[in-house]
């Protein structure tokens, strides 16, 4: 038994010690993405029954006599707004030629939390009658929460002491950890909204896979003395959904990242 332990010991050592030999942690980076997911099937009343965990109590409210609200702004790409959060490790990879760590080329891994928020589906009950000055509005929100895990590898060109521009390609595989529709009746009076009441509807699992084209730039105060800097950039991709109960679809995505970068060497 100690001899298995010394031998699983010696073994880490090697792998460790062989790690370090052509690649070492550089930085940590953390900080938020936004973006625009471009499609989504979530856009009628019966695309959003089969997500909820009890499609037979959805929808709350009898919303068989109303009729579909249409803003009167539409926005194509606005079909659900994203906000990711990161926290990346930074690796970057021993050069022979040099002998030493070329930062011209950088692996990053870490996880994300990411909350999706899609458009507000509305319906109306606004009678047809101009004598009638009651009725009710319906609309539904649906929101989620995921977890994944995020990587990219990059390649960097230094511009100046100060600045590099990056361009490279990564994904991310995220799960669910929370959703839930929004259901809310507002009471109108003569246009106004005299009262409302809501009710949640607790919603399937699902997953997301999405592959990125990373490209931006990062910002230094002074490179030889300061060890924190910020990365600023787009993300632009596509991203493979799969619903619980649904078809997988495959939505184009547009994102923008700030994060807060602190170098370890």
């Amino acid at each position: 038994m100690r001899l298995s332990l010394l031998l699983f010991a010696c073994l880490c050592l090697t792998g460790s010690s062989y790690a370090q030999s052509f690649m070492r942690l550089k930085n940590l980076q953390l900080g938020p993405s936004f973006a625009l997911q471009a499609k989504g099937q979530d856009t009628t009343v019966a695309h959003l029954a089969p997500l909820t965990k009890d499609p037979q109590a959805f929808p709350n409210w009898n919303i068989d006599t109303m009729h579909t609200v249409k803003p009167l702004i539409q926005m194509g790409l606005a079909r659900a707004i994203v906000t990711n959060v990161s926290l990346l490790t930074t690796w970057e990879f021993y050069n022979p030629r040099k002998k030493g760590y070329d930062d011209r080329k950088e692996l990053k891994i870490g996880i994300e939390y990411t909350y999706v928020e899609n458009n507000r589906f509305s319906m109306s009950g606004k009678p047809k009658s101009w004598r009638d000055t009651t009725w009710d509005d319906v609309n539904f929100r649906r929101t989620s929460a995921h977890l994944g895990l995020y990587t990219d590898f990059v390649f960097k060109k230094a511009l100046n002491k100060k600045m590099y521009f990056y361009f490279g390609a990564g994904g991310s595989l995220a799960y669910t950890i929370s959703g839930r529709i929004t259901e809310t009746k507002g009471d109108m009076v003569n246009y106004k909204v005299v009262s409302t009441e809501k009710y949640e509807h607790p919603t399937l699992s699902r997953r997301d896979i999405s592959l990125f084209l990373p490209v931006g730039f990062e910002l230094w105060g002074s490179k030889n003395i300061s060890r924190v800097g910020m990365n600023v950039g787009m993300r632009p991709g596509l991203m493979f959904i799969k619903e619980t109960n649904l078809p997988a679809f495959i939505s184009p995505t547009m994102g923008v990242t700030i994060r807060l970068i602190y170098n370890l060497h």
